[in-house]
């Protein structure tokens, strides 16, 4: 059902795909309705709507404050690592730490749901359970933060040691 807030007139859905008022006339296409805050009410007093809309808020907030402060500080530790002075094969190191930067995104993507497989995945093999990293919402939520370190550390890494600026803006 519609109802018109201005007139008060109700109108109720025909088997033609139009909505109809008592009086007979069909609602015009472009019609809108103005509901105010109603919605924003209905979807914060109803528990369906409040439940996952509260949860979805704090995994929009804890998602990329995690993901920010592990690909930063990994990145720095292995920057900080990798130019110690008993390091030697340094440009070797450089170039495997940056392999997951240069792979295009969706390549990244198919591999690691490959990798994380509950069924034949090389992470599960790896460890002494299974884990359903991607049937679980919980392990689905870990998997996503650490796909996303393993795509962003790189860049940490590149910005910690300086080696992606040009000597030339640097001097």
């Amino acid at each position: 059902f519609v109802e018109n807030i201005l007139t008060g007139e109700t109108y109720k859905p025909n088997n033609e795909g139009s909505f109809v008022g008592t009086d007979g006339t069909e609602l015009e296409p472009g019609w809108t309705a103005r509901v105010g805050l109603k919605n924003l009410e209905r979807v914060i007093g109803d528990e369906r709507y409040r439940t996952p809309l509260v949860k979805v808020l704090i995994w929009t907030f804890v998602y990329p404050f995690l993901v920010v402060i592990i690909t930063f500080f990994l990145g720095l530790f292995l920057a900080l690592t990798i130019n110690h002075p008993k390091i030697k094969p340094k440009k070797l190191y450089r170039i495997l730490l940056i392999v997951p930067y240069a792979m295009p995104g969706v390549l990244s993507i198919l591999t690691w749901k490959g990798m994380l497989n509950e069924s034949y995945g090389i992470v599960n093999k790896l460890l002494p359970g299974t884990v359903p990293w991607l049937s679980d919402p919980w392990w689905a939520k870990v998997a996503v933060v650490l796909v996303q370190v393993w795509a962003g550390t790189p860049y940490m890494f590149l910005i910690a040691t300086g080696f992606g600026i040009s000597n030339y803006l640097l001097w």
